[in-house]
């Protein structure tokens, strides 16, 4: 099971003889479940678990004539569920596999943009080690570790507010990425990217 992008270019190459089941899905729908799905494009999937969610959308596929529209769409939101959460632990099994703390952390930090409590001690509370541990592991790194936190919700942001087919007002952007304050939000979002988020909304329709 792979997660292809539609508006990039790709090359799919087989040796073989094969059958290929290709799914649409609403972007956004997948980036409100899986904030970092722009990196799972082109990563490869045979877990056990990729395996149900594959199983489920054949499925689904194959019967989608029987069903009426308000099992259609049940069934649909069931299976962005489910590959969103496939994606999940296939990140995270990545991040432990690779034996890197500081790896484990950045995801942590990614799949909470949202708290806009996320802090130092909490970090480490988690991953049961001590705030100077913490700190030092990202001595090393371009970024501090606050600084990473900002710099990720301004990109998740970002992203948010390029995507034409993003539902969400700019207020709830803001609030979804971490923000409490939306002036606080649009100023360190223009210093960051020389534009405001209102600019970079109406660029993008």
């Amino acid at each position: 099971m792979v997660l292809l992008d539609t508006t990039r270019p790709f090359v799919m190459d087989f040796s073989d003889h094969f059958a290929q089941l290709s799914i649409m899905l609403p972007r956004q729908s997948l980036i409100d479940l899986l904030p970092n799905a722009e990196d799972m494009v082109g990563k490869r999937l045979s877990s056990a678990s990729s395996k149900i969610s594959a199983d489920l959308m054949l499925s689904i596929a194959r019967n989608a004539q029987k069903l009426n529209h308000e099992e259609s769409s049940m069934l649909s939101q069931q299976a962005i569920n489910l590959l969103a959460n496939t994606y999940h632990v296939s990140n995270y099994q990545t991040a432990v596999n690779g034996g890197s703390q500081l790896r484990q952390i950045k995801f942590y930090i990614r799949e909470n943009l949202n708290n806009a409590d996320l802090n130092i001690r909490d970090i480490a509370a988690v991953h049961k080690i001590s705030t100077r541990s913490l700190l030092r592991l990202f001595e090393n790194e371009s970024l501090s570790l606050a600084q990473y936190i900002m710099h990720s919700r301004l990109k998740h942001a970002l992203e948010l507010l390029r995507h034409p087919d993003c539902k969400m007002s700019i207020l709830e952007i803001a609030y979804t990425c971490g923000f409490k304050n939306p002036s606080h939000f649009s100023r360190v979002f223009k210093q960051a990217f020389g534009s405001s988020p209102k600019d970079i909304r109406h660029s993008n329709r």
